[in-house]
């Protein structure tokens, strides 16, 4: 997958929402010192990315984010951390956002497209613990909050743990490739543990067609936003707002 600069694509009809929705969160506690240090961060991250320098600008977007916690900065942050392909924390953020009732439109639709390229790019995987172990599930000696909620996985081979008093109790190895979704099925530790082989192509894929009649809608409803287009391998750029990108402040 090919890195590939980010434009800052401001449109007309909703060009009023993001100052809007931007002016909304700056207010409220915190001084102003920290707000200003905040917004000046935000601007550096986004000429980062503009200039396809994604990691260093995910260290900007946490910065701003620690002095302000605003959804526009959770969506830049979330948006390069895909860029770098850090699927996991990037898919955390996307769905932790979605799901705030009061999230405003203008980044809403932003990360919806985000969560669905996500989706294509990874594979979304929950986990089915042996019956009777208990304990911290962990893969690649990250832990997992939650093995019933989808974490979004780089495409490849990956090693998930159980980890009860710092003895493993349960583990799998399994493959996964982009756009599928699974359930992995833990084995208790032993020799029995098997590997586990992918699923099968996309277009096999129940969430896949869904995806490409939601990307459809949200075509039509991003129009406006100040998002950004991004290529990814197969992707041609797109004139418009399909794809996520970077929002101003």
């Amino acid at each position: 997958m090919k890195a590939v600069r980010l434009g800052i694509v401001l449109l007309a009809l909703l060009a009023s929402a993001v100052p809007a929705a931007v002016s909304a969160q700056s207010g409220g506690t915190g001084d102003a010192d920290a707000a200003s240090r905040a917004r000046a961060l935000f601007a550096e991250g986004v000429e980062l990315a503009g200039q396809a320098q994604y990691a260093e600008a995910a260290v900007r977007f946490r910065q701003a984010l620690a002095l302000r916690d605003a959804p526009t900065i959770r969506y830049n942050l979330a948006s390069t951390l895909f860029e770098e392909h850090q699927y996991t924390e990037a898919h955390e953020i996307a769905a932790a956002l979605l799901a705030q009732p009061d999230l405003p439109e203008a980044v809403r639709t932003p990360t919806a497209a985000l969560e669905l390229q996500i989706g294509a790019a990874s594979a979304l995987v929950t986990f089915d613990l042996p019956d009777g172990v208990t304990g911290d599930l962990q893969v690649d000696d990250v832990p997992v909050a939650d093995p019933s909620v989808a974490t979004a996985l780089a495409p490849g081979r990956h090693t998930a743990r159980v980890l009860s008093g710092g003895v493993r109790v349960g583990e799998a190895t399994f493959e996964v490739g982009s756009g599928v979704r699974r359930e992995i099925e833990l084995a208790p530790a032993g020799p029995e543990a098997a590997p586990s082989g992918p699923e099968g192509p996309i277009t096999e894929q129940w969430w896949f067609w869904t995806a490409i009649a939601g990307g459809v809608v949200l075509v039509g409803v991003a129009i406006g936003v100040g998002v950004g287009v991004a290529d990814h391998d197969a992707h041609q750029p797109i004139a418009g707002n399909f794809t996520p990108g970077i929002i101003s402040w």
